[in-house]
């Protein structure tokens, strides 16, 4: 889903730009501002997004499960894992 949103993004952007060079009452000039200030923050929010997916992902129940008490006790002590 994140990645398919970031690469959207420039569509949107696009579009909104295309929306601008209508005929645009002045309420729905302000819609397409503020849709605009929210594709623009889109990519970070993605990026983001993709960080905490990629962050968590080393610590799904099943890779814990799989890993040998050693392994585990380990990166809890390094604090390579939290348990919050």
């Amino acid at each position: 889903i994140f990645k398919d949103g970031q690469e959207l993004a420039p569509v949107h952007s696009e579009q909104l730009k295309r929306w601008r060079q209508t005929d645009l009452s002045l309420m729905e000039l302000e819609e397409v501002d503020i849709l605009q200030e929210i594709v623009d923050k889109l990519p970070d929010l993605y990026t983001e997004g993709l960080d905490i997916a990629n962050e968590v992902s080393k610590f799904t129940i099943d890779k814990i499960m799989a890993m040998d008490s050693t392994e585990l006790a380990i990166k809890y002590l390094t604090g390579e894992m939290k348990l919050n």
